[in-house]
């Protein structure tokens, strides 16, 4: 900003809350410049914008939706996506012009990260408690991502050489894949293990965790046209085949089922989360809204076709969450190879690319937030996840940590957190509209977009207020019904 832009911001949000924010902007955004290698140049446009938010938003839970399908029923699993898939668009644009808002970033110039948003708006105490949920959230999106594709990686072991191998910790063995197996993994008789397909990805993953967003830009690209291609052969395939809508009625069987809909749905949108890091190395020129829903509309078609159509073609009696895991043991006849190929193409460049983007993602929140260096926040954000990894591959780990994560952490940090912070920002900068055409130019002498997250014809305010409050109806009714149905359990074991 030049002294005219200042004194012209300064008459329309007041002296002393421009003095604070413009401290506070020089605390939190700025980074040393021995740390500024660690992340990306603002060089990712429209269509490279789209592709990294279509592929953070399809992520590992798309492969629940089939079992969501069957075991909840396709009315309220359609509905609560509809309804998700909205929430996120608007939340993910009001986070946008919240970051927009702060002095001194009209263009997105400077680096703010998710936690460090919050710590402008709310203050230190708050930026802890949102630093801690934040990566919570990250790390298990990282580690559901982690748990799908080590499982798939030990199946093309075994359909490439008849066998996979595992270390199990627990007790000091080395372990060979059981044969005809019907779980979510071929070590059935283990409960702590090491897989051979586990330590493929992690030397896969761990290299590009080092690099930055921007750098990891033609992975995202190729990911994205390996979901057009797997996407495509399954919705073939899944015409082809015989449906049978017992599979997948109009509601499920119990409210057992219906608990599980909010916490899967709301994993497969926790992308909100990952959007500051892209508009920070996003170009400046590029307007934020069509990216974001586009990619959320497109995605919200294909995690419909898939859960609906594929509820309707694959039988699923053992309840195995990961569609992917189902595809490859139940298919037979002429589409068996082309089934597995196509899923394992799904795996290596659709769930796989994604794993390195929520490491990054958490490396790029611990350096901005003056937590740790470059060296600590790799080990945090981009070892550790595998470390955890490895106590959940066996059982119930992908599931519990779809389900619990969702509904304790996720839905509060992808959709509320943003709305609180929209509803700041207007409220502390009412006419910051009014002067971004004054203020927005870049040092090229292009402007940035208003972001303009709500449009002129829906009401702000309550649209925000809605957001919050049927989020936490949500939360609370699905927390409570989970709840219940552990202590039913409980007492039918006793």
């Amino acid at each position: 900003m030049n002294t005219s832009e200042v004194k012209s911001l300064n008459t329309v949000i007041g002296a002393s809350e421009t003095d604070n924010a413009l401290q506070t902007d020089n605390e939190n955004s700025l980074v040393k410049a021995s740390e500024q290698k660690a992340f990306g140049k603002p060089t990712i446009g429209f269509w490279g914008s789209f592709i990294l938010t279509a592929n953070n938003i399809m992520g590992p839970a798309m492969v629940a939706y089939p079992s969501l399908y069957q075991s909840a029923g396709w009315f309220s699993s359609t509905a609560l996506l509809i309804l998700i898939y909205l929430f996120s668009s608007f939340s993910a644009t009001m986070l946008c012009e919240a970051m927009q808002r702060i002095p001194n970033n009209e263009n997105f110039s400077k680096r703010w990260e998710f936690a460090n948003v919050i710590k402008h708006y709310y203050g230190k105490k708050a930026y802890v408690i949102g630093q801690l949920l934040l990566n919570i959230c990250l790390v298990a999106n990282c580690i559901a991502s982690i748990i799908v594709s080590a499982q798939v990686m030990d199946d093309f072991l075994i359909f490439a050489f008849s066998r996979s191998f595992a270390f199990e910790f627990d007790k000091g063995r080395f372990i060979r894949s059981t044969g005809d197996y019907r779980s979510a993994t071929p070590f059935d008789n283990s409960q702590y293990v090491v897989s051979l397909g586990y330590i493929i990805c992690m030397t896969i993953c761990i290299p590009f965790g080092w690099l930055n967003l921007e750098e990891n830009m033609w992975f995202q690209w190729f990911s994205f046209v390996a979901l057009v291609l797997t996407y495509g052969e399954f919705i073939i395939q899944f015409f082809l085949l015989d449906w049978h809508s017992d599979y997948c009625p109009m509601f499920g069987n119990g409210l057992e089922g219906q608990a599980q809909v909010l916490g899967i749905i709301v994993f497969s949108y926790a992308f909100v989360i990952t959007v500051p890091s892209w508009v920070n190395e996003k170009k400046r020129n590029i307007s934020v809204n069509p990216p974001i829903w586009l990619s959320t509309t497109l995605c919200a078609f294909l995690k419909f076709s898939v859960g609906f159509f594929g509820a309707l073609s694959y039988r699923n009696p053992s309840n195995i969450p990961n569609i992917l895991t189902v595809m490859t043991q139940t298919t037979t006849g002429s589409f068996r190879i082309v089934t597995k190929i196509s899923v394992y193409l799904f795996n290596f460049g659709t769930i796989v690319p994604g794993i390195p983007v929520f490491s990054i993602l958490i490396r790029y929140n611990l350096i901005t937030g003056g937590i740790c260096g470059p060296i600590p926040a790799f080990l945090i954000g981009v070892v550790a996840p595998w470390l955890v990894s490895m106590f959940l591959y066996q059982g119930a780990g992908f599931s519990n940590v779809i389900n619990w994560s969702a509904i304790i952490f996720q839905g509060f940090v992808n959709f509320v957190i943003p709305a609180m912070l929209y509803y700041s920002a207007r409220k502390r900068y009412p006419h910051f509209r009014e002067v971004l055409e004054k203020t927005s130019k870049n040092k090229l002498g292009t402007k940035t977009p208003y972001v303009n997250a709500v449009p002129s014809w829906l009401p702000a305010k309550p649209l925000t207020i809605l957001i919050i409050v049927v989020n936490f109806i949500l939360v609370v009714t699905t927390l409570t019904l989970l709840l219940y149905f552990l202590i039913a359990r409980g007492q039918n074991l006793e």
